[in-house]
């Protein structure tokens, strides 16, 4: 009789294995349309109207970046920011930068602070077409035409971006914590069919028909969920929404946060648990998964190096993996390096953007990241961030309960 260590051992494994092989099929990366490249429109081609909404909150620092490339970017016909109750001067940054500034109003009852935010751009833009850009985006001036481009077939359109990371031990843990998402959720650019229930854009850049989504609801499908953009593509999906995400690393970069410390905080403490987006039997099931696969042998490799450095052999340090762990990490440098595509070695600059190919600024530079390639090592770390997150989430943001 099979011991139950093994059998929820087979069924984790077979669950990352089965969202991993979703990858055998994707979606080609993100493709700038001709016009918006320059090339005069074929006669008859309607061009998109497009609304770039930007939700901002004690952003007065970075937010240029973001606006910048995009106030005469092709196909947008304003860029709106939503000034999410700053206390800095954010609107005024904003303002100067060219974009159309509308002041947030009072989070109603059962809202959170971005969701709330988004409704609002949603129902204040005057394109037909919204893409929503986080605030800590350097985006080419191509990417919204790019990302609109997906709704020719798609209801609702996002795009992953380059990660510009700036320091390096979060060049290190950044990943491992991107990993523990993809182990949850497969590869997002994925163009097999998936159940609604497991659908999943990137927050950070998506599109959508601007009268299609207030038809649907608007925001308020997910007003009081922390981790929205998941839950809004299990919403749409559920309600027969046709989804694409495609690789957009090189039309545009993000910089989350300033440090590993805030990328735990953060991210593995506020959101990456997926609260509210996931139901509690998924997420303790999903927590054995990247245990099993992710945790558990990266806490082994930590066992071996140390028996190795007192044993002064690391053969002999390493005698501890099993078959499975060795099996695991070579599944685990796999994606690694896969991932090396969205890992750029620049950082974004402090000032607003140029144009993409002239001094990377938007595109996260060419240069891999290989420093991340490391990230293995801090697998352990990112599964115990992701359980603190599970059963300890933090639910304040920029001093607002959430």
């Amino acid at each position: 009789m099979l011991r139950p260590s093994v059998v929820a051992r087979t069924a984790f494994t077979y669950a990352a294995l089965s969202r991993l092989a979703r990858g055998q099929s994707r979606r080609g990366p993100l493709t700038v349309p001709a016009w918006a490249d320059g090339a005069e429109p074929i006669a008859g081609e309607a061009l998109p109207r497009i609304t770039v909404v930007v939700p901002a909150r004690d952003e007065a620092e970075r937010i240029t970046s973001v606006l910048a490339p995009l106030v005469d970017a092709p196909g947008v016909v304003e860029v709106l920011v939503v000034d999410d109750r700053s206390t800095d001067a954010t609107a005024e940054v904003a303002l100067a930068a060219g974009a159309r500034v509308i002041d947030g109003g009072e989070l109603p009852r059962g809202w959170v602070g971005k969701p709330w935010a988004l409704q609002q751009g949603l129902v204040a833009a005057k394109g037909d077409i919204v893409v929503f850009l986080d605030a800590d985006v350097t985006p080419d001036p191509r990417l919204p035409a790019a990302v609109a481009g997906l709704l020719d077939d798609a209801d609702l359109a996002s795009a992953q971006l380059a990660f510009s990371i700036p320091d390096e031990a979060q060049r290190v843990l950044h990943p491992a914590l991107l990993a523990t998402l993809i182990y949850r959720l497969g590869p997002l650019d994925s163009t097999m069919r998936i159940p609604a229930s497991v659908a999943a854009i990137n927050g950070q850049c998506f599109a959508v028909r601007r009268r299609a989504l207030i038809g649907a609801g608007g925001f308020g499908l997910i007003a009081g969920i922390p981790t929205d953009d998941i839950a809004l593509a299990r919403s749409l999906a559920a309600a027969g929404w046709r989804i694409a995400v495609a690789d957009g690393s090189a039309l545009g970069s993000v910089r989350m946060y300033e440090s590993a410390g805030e990328a735990l905080r953060e991210w593995a403490g506020r959101s990456l648990a997926l609260p509210g987006a996931a139901p509690r039997p998924r997420q303790l099931f999903d927590l054995g998964v990247v245990w099993t696969v992710q945790g558990l042998p990266g806490l082994r490799v930590w066992r071996g190096l140390v028996r190795g450095l007192l044993r002064g052999s690391v053969r002999d340090g390493f005698a501890v993996l099993r078959p499975y762990d060795v099996g695991m990490l070579a599944l685990r440098w796999s994606l690694q390096l896969a991932l090396l595509r969205v890992y750029r070695r620049s950082a974004r600059p402090a000032g607003p953007a140029g144009p993409a190919g002239q001094d990377g600024a938007t595109n996260g530079g060419d240069a891999p990241d290989w420093l991340s390639l490391l990230a293995p090592f801090a697998d352990p770390v990112a599964a115990a961030a992701l359980t603190r997150g599970t059963f300890a989430p933090v639910r304040v943001w920029r001093g607002r309960e959430i």
